[in-house]
């Protein structure tokens, strides 16, 4: 969800927030730290892609097309996760819990999102469970795009789930920071 030396700055957010001359709004904070990430996680994204594109042959099926989707589907996937770090190092007062904790939620989310096994084999139950994930919504559209050639607007619950998680996400990390001022 994040890397190790941000958990420092994330750690530092309470206390940089709770002064009494910050006139900095927890808002404006969380979309500056959040900008600063999405901008190295985007040319890490732009490079794995070039590598899988000239190292491996992957096909993108319309070309630019394929890879500008793909690109804005992923900005929705670093949105939530980053989200989800910044919410976890806010409740998370001690650095050595915060991988554990952050672990316990994304872990769980790879191995039920359809990732490594299709969601179809689990149990009714479950399978309701794994379709609400951010993840299973990110992996499909992906899929979806980059194998079966959709386009953004012919995966419109993908969309709206991803964008009904990153409001979710925003909001719950808006607010924690708020309540640790």
């Amino acid at each position: 969800m994040f890397s190790a030396p941000a958990r420092c700055t994330l750690k530092a957010l309470p206390s940089v927030l709770s002064k009494k001359n910050t006139f900095v709004n927890p808002a404006f904070f969380l979309i500056g730290e959040m900008l600063s990430r999405l901008l190295f996680q985007v040319i890490c994204f732009i490079i794995i892609t070039a590598i899988g594109y000239y190292a491996f042959a992957f096909t993108l099926v319309h070309g630019w097309i394929t890879f500008i989707e793909m690109l804005m589907l992923s900005m929705f996937g670093l949105i939530i996760f980053n989200g989800i770090g910044f919410f976890i190092s806010g409740l998370i007062r001690n650095e050595s819990s915060i991988a554990p904790i952050a672990n316990t939620i994304t872990v769980p989310q790879i191995l039920l999102c359809g990732l490594f096994f299709p969601v179809e084999n689990y149990p009714g139950w479950l399978r309701g469970f794994c379709d609400l994930l951010p993840l299973t919504f990110l992996v499909d559209g992906l899929r979806k795009i980059a194998f079966e050639g959709a386009h953004l607007w012919q995966i419109p619950v993908t969309i709206a789930g991803l964008a009904i998680w990153t409001c979710l996400v925003i909001l719950v990390c808006t607010r924690s920071l708020r309540t640790s001022e």
